[in-house]
């Protein structure tokens, strides 16, 4: 009997130790979820504009179905040199890929689901197949890749999510003119004035869709929210890399309800170097963050000396 149990021991499956690399991406994955505000890596290797879709999408579906066996890891060497083969790579494309995929090859919950990658953010947006990738100079894949975290945290009733909730609810105060804040042009473009210490953002936005109807006339239930924030058209370089709350504030503005814009324009106001920062890249750019602050009552910070 011992040496049937001993037989068994020897047959069954032993689970893959995890590689050194694969330990660090993990813990370092694990920090930037607690503390950090964005799920993307700054370790990830960087693909050069214009890189074709066809090999990204090889090697990434190769990598996958790999990874799909627990104790598997793929070659980044023969995966290249089989994308190479397919897909006609340079050589300097063929070291770029090698660099990427040894990344890859060290992030399994990568190759599970690609929407912690910039470029893989691109590459699951479906573009046609002879597209190239086109960089993200503006950081508008990466600011996808942190909306997404967001709307997942959110849906867990993660951090991101009672943050949500949080800046949403909160009553920024306005700016004393005493401080000697920069000023807005907002007031110029007929911007409604700043909200008193007491009102709550929300609150504010569904008495500015009803303040023209007769106090004594009960109002119909909305199955939808009225957006009520007027809001001015994307300036041209909106978007910039790295700079994360500035990008979320921006997608906002372009994408999302009302509310969200207000909590994603908290947000940034929290951050007055990030917000000075973004002001700096030109004037159409600044001009926007002042009118929506100015819509919704948060202060501008005082400009540097």
């Amino acid at each position: 009997m011992p040496r049937e149990n001993d037989s068994k021991e020897r047959k069954r499956p032993q689970r893959r130790k995890r590689t050194e690399g694969e330990k660090e991406a993990i813990r370092l994955k694990a920090l930037r979820e607690e503390f950090g505000g964005s799920a993307i890596d700054p370790d990830e290797p960087v693909l050069s504009p214009q890189f074709p879709y066809r090999a990204i999408a090889y090697a990434f579906k190769d990598a996958q179905q790999i990874h799909a066996k627990p104790n598997k890891r793929f070659n980044p060497k023969a995966v290249v040199k089989r994308v190479a083969t397919a897909c006609l790579l340079t050589d300097e494309q063929k070291e770029e890929l090698h660099r990427w995929l040894r990344w890859l090859n060290d992030r399994r919950y990568v190759t599970r689901d690609g929407y912690q990658s910039p470029v893989l953010q691109w590459l699951l947006s479906k573009p046609a197949m002879t597209s190239s990738w086109p960089g993200d100079a503006d950081g508008a894949w990466s600011a996808r890749v942190n909306d997404e975290y967001e709307r997942r945290l959110a849906a867990k009733g993660g951090t991101a999510g009672k943050e949500l909730k949080a800046d949403t609810a909160a009553a920024p105060s306005p700016p004393d003119p005493a401080t000697g804040s920069m000023r807005s042009d907002a007031q110029r473009l007929g911007a409604p004035q700043k909200l008193p210490r007491s009102v709550d953002p929300a609150t504010e936005l569904k008495r500015r869709t009803s303040h023209d109807e007769p106090p004594s006339k009960p109002r119909a239930a909305k199955t939808e929210p009225t957006d009520a924030l007027r809001r001015p058209a994307l300036p041209y370089g909106a978007f910039q890399r790295g700079e994360m709350l500035a990008n979320n504030f921006f997608g906002a503005l372009r994408d999302a309800t009302d509310a969200e814009l207000i909590a994603k324009a908290t947000k940034l106001s929290h951050d007055a170097d990030a917000t000075r920062i973004a002001m700096a890249r030109s004037d159409d750019v600044a001009r926007c963050i002042e009118f929506i602050f100015d819509q919704v009552g948060l202060p501008l910070p005082e400009a540097n000396s």
